[in-house]
């Protein structure tokens, strides 16, 4: 178990960037994937995507 511990704060430098630019993809992407699920509802409406002008 001393090892697999050492070997984990070894790669901590590592994990915590990748673990933050991970989640910050998934953020992105799922903000895209709402925007874009907006977008084709109004489509389908025939309504404008930004309100009524």
């Amino acid at each position: 178990m001393t090892e697999v511990t050492a070997a984990t704060v070894g790669l901590t430098p590592f994990l915590v960037p990748l673990a933050s630019a991970t989640l910050l993809v998934t953020a992105g992407t799922w903000v895209l994937v709402r925007r874009d699920r907006r977008l084709r509802a109004h489509t389908l409406r025939g309504g404008p995507p930004g309100g009524e002008d």
